[in-house]
């Protein structure tokens, strides 16, 4: 039995009839106007139904951009634009790992009707903001004073579930598990008052599976990350954002909103990461390598703050006691471990945002 099993448990499995093809989930426009990529391209997602009451919809990871010219290497990457527009997505992928059809795969959702949602929108899934344009026109220009892109990722998020309600019956639904990786992770807690207080959720069970949305502001890790430019440029809507309790946004830290009540205690939730998450971790290592340290010279420094890091987040772990969420926290240097689509096969569109090289070791 695999640990995601474990973790899990406890979950019926029921339904096994498919209308698709049971590995393949075919891509759908989104019907709101508003809900729109970076580039003005329309939000889509990636969707294979069952006949079954159960759903499992799952918000794709990609980091985000802080700043305008930041914003534009974004774009301007080959590995990072498909992160920014619809256009480069293919009509279907094969569901993967959560998202799976296959029973060994899967045993907990392989009969849940699987939805995918691709990140497009650099925003966390919180941005508010129509680029200024004429005519909703995209027009790219490598320069840091025009702004280039618009930031929907709330109305995308949101869309997602009336598209649902009114197109493929989520509204009967008799479980509904909203799981995100990273960004994707940080968009589900944060839209999780709103989800809670809709409709199609009051007679339905609902879930949280968070992986790897656990960030701690170690040696001041998220205020460095994500600045007052930020929130000005994607125009952040979560009310969480303007909580500064912990000294930075709530909206960014999963221990600040659930502490802070922004997540329903009566929600289940599992949140899975790393101890030693390597997308925050990376920014620990360059921090002793700007001082003119080396792995290889300075060993002690490197544990020594490897040994701190792992501290602070065993810390990060004592919220208040919340009798409906769980933990699963390997002592990795990983970041994310679903990969829900053949969006990250090896010659797919996708890639690692992430790559630190030590030595020998590679870590993506």
């Amino acid at each position: 039995m695999s640990w995601k099993c474990l973790l899990l448990g406890g979950i019926l499995l029921h339904f096994l009839v498919v209308v698709y093809s049971r590995d393949e989930l075919h891509k759908i426009d989104l019907s709101n106007q508003e809900a729109i990529c970076n580039d003005n391209s329309r939000a889509v997602i990636f969707i294979g139904l069952q006949t079954t009451k159960k759903w499992i919809i799952f918000f794709e990871s990609g980091g985000l951009c802080t700043s305008r010219a930041d914003c534009n290497q974004r774009y301007l990457n080959k590995n990072s634009t498909v992160l920014m527009t619809s256009k480069l997505l293919p009509d279907k992928v094969i569901g993967r790992d959560i998202l799976s059809s296959s029973k060994s795969e899967n045993p907990a959702f392989f009969d849940h009707n699987h939805v995918l949602v691709p990140y497009c929108s650099s925003d966390l899934w919180l941005g508010s903001k129509n680029k200024t344009s004429q005519n909703g026109s995209f027009n790219f220009v490598n320069d840091s004073s025009v702004e280039n892109f618009s930031f929907k990722g709330r109305a995308i998020f949101r869309s997602v579930f009336k598209e649902l309600v009114q197109k493929y019956n989520l509204s009967v639904a008799e479980e509904i598990v909203v799981s995100g990786s990273s960004a994707g992770g940080i968009g589900v807690l944060n839209h999780a008052k709103w989800l809670k207080s809709q409709n199609f959720s009051i007679n339905a069970r609902l879930l949280f599976i968070i992986d790897s949305a656990w960030f701690i502001n170690f040696q001041g890790g998220i205020k460095s990350r994500v600045k007052r430019e930020f929130a000005l440029l994607v125009g952040l809507s979560s009310e969480a954002c303007a909580d500064i309790s912990y000294g930075y946004s709530c909206c960014l830290s999963a221990s600040c909103l659930i502490t802070r009540g922004f997540v329903p205690s009566d929600v289940q939730t599992a949140l899975v990461f790393s101890l030693y998450d390597i997308y925050m971790f990376a920014d620990v290592l360059k921090r002793l390598e700007d001082e003119g340290k080396t792995a290889e010279n300075h060993v002690a420094d490197f544990l020594s703050v490897v040994s701190m890091y792992g501290g602070a987040m065993n810390e990060s772990l004592e919220i208040s006691n919340r009798s409906l969420t769980s933990f699963f926290v390997p002592a990795c240097f990983q970041h994310t471990y679903f990969s829900t689509s053949s969006l990250w096969d090896e010659d797919s569109v996708l890639r690692p945002l992430i790559e630190v090289t030590r030595d020998n070791g590679k870590f993506r």
